[in-house]
């Protein structure tokens, strides 16, 4: 468990990384025309793939519940990708949006997780 503990600490120090590039690119958007934005834009698949890798790790590795139900939603959500691409041309901000809330409900949950500190008897309350 305590693998599984410290891996959480670098996958969350990773994903403050991406955080704080996602924001210095957005914050330097308005002065690069647009480059940034163009950056922004190849983070997403990026931060994407390292969650998935991080997610098959811990649902693997260390029997995750939580990260293999994510995995299947991540699968369900490039099937329907895949098959709705006719559709994705008018829905493209609806997906945008869908893999932003995959994203940060995955990065809220490695937060969760990897700050996590048992409780001993002396904190129990009665």
């Amino acid at each position: 468990m305590k693998n599984a503990h410290k891996f959480l600490k670098v996958d969350y120090t990773i994903h403050l990384i991406f955080a704080g590039l996602a924001v210095l690119l957005a914050a330097l958007l308005p002065f690069t025309q647009s480059a940034s934005g163009i950056f922004l834009l190849l983070l997403w698949p990026i931060l994407g793939f390292w969650q998935v890798i991080s997610a098959l790790i811990l649902s693997i590795g260390f029997s995750d519940k939580t990260r293999q139900k994510y995995l299947l939603a991540v699968v369900g959500y490039f099937v329907i990708l895949f098959c709705g691409s006719y559709f994705l041309e008018k829905l493209v901000w609806l997906w945008l949006l869908c893999s932003f809330l995959f994203a940060a409900w995955y990065a809220y949950q490695t937060y969760k997780d990897a700050s996590y500190t048992p409780k001993s008897f002396w904190d129990l309350e009665f």
